[in-house]
């Protein structure tokens, strides 16, 4: 058998020492205790706890009891009837449902803050005024226009050159 102590199963030697195992689980650990000096030592501080429980005797219950029990539940009862009566008296309710709604705005908020400020920082904004765009437009119909006056202008030099020619 393994040592239960050694493999961190000792609640076996508790149900051994208070007579809770089978008969053959008790033969197999007492087989062990006899073999293991760790083992043996617990059984014998637990036996001796068991003993020492064995003979202690609580003393006898005051003839009072009951009623001093029954006084100490009604002061305590009567602390929570005045506690409970004051907190009766305000209504709550709309109060931690204000209170709610307000949190949650403002968590909205905070939220939503936060995230405008991680979007502006990962995706950089690139701004075209419509001016630039405009630019570029007429710069284009420029091109546009010179590349046909070069079109004509070279047709009409290649038709002098071949009158010449």
């Amino acid at each position: 058998m393994n040592c239960p102590i050694q493999n961190n199963n000792s609640e076996i030697l508790l149900d051994y020492c208070s007579r809770g195992l089978s008969l053959e689980s008790t033969k197999l650990i007492e087989a062990h205790i006899e073999s293991c000096p760790e083992c043996k030592a617990v059984t014998a501080s637990q036996k001796a706890v068991w003993d020492a429980l064995d003979l202690w005797e609580a003393e006898p219950v005051s003839a009072d009891f009951d009623r001093r029990l029954y006084e100490r539940i009604e002061r305590r009862a009567g602390l929570w009837a005045r506690l409970s009566g004051f907190v009766s008296g305000i209504h709550l309710r709309p109060v931690f449902t204000l209170g709610a709604a307000c949190a949650t705005v403002i968590l909205a908020m905070l939220l939503s803050v936060r995230s405008m400020n991680f979007s502006n920082q990962s995706e950089p904004v690139i701004r075209i005024e419509t001016s630039e765009i405009e630019q570029a437009e007429r710069a284009l119909d420029d091109m546009d226009m010179l590349n046909k006056l070069g079109v004509v202008a070279m047709s009409s030099d290649s038709k002098q050159k071949g009158k010449t020619l």
